[in-house]
């Protein structure tokens, strides 16, 4: 009996920063209800747009942008070290 269970959370302003995807993700985790074990988690982003779009200062070092690359992987990195909230 799978059941799915959908939440979404819009961040305010633009990022690349892993670690505002991350909480973001962890608030919407908090509003499933957890009285059975979960099979599987996804996080998924969306609206995305080439940093050239992005206005100034998004980025984790102002003196060195962040590619959207380093960006994801940066956040893919703090999940698999298990450091999701």
């Amino acid at each position: 009996d799978f059941k799915i269970a959908t939440r979404d959370q819009t961040i305010a302003s633009a990022t690349a920063d892993g670690k505002t995807i991350r909480a973001a993700a962890g608030e919407c985790l908090k509003r499933v209800p957890l009285s059975k074990k979960l099979r599987l988690l996804g996080v998924r982003a969306s609206g995305l747009v080439p940093e050239t779009a992005v206005a100034p200062g998004i980025t984790s070092n102002p003196n060195r942008p962040v590619s959207h690359t380093e960006s994801v992987q940066a956040a893919i990195k703090l999940i698999a070290n298990d450091q999701l909230f």
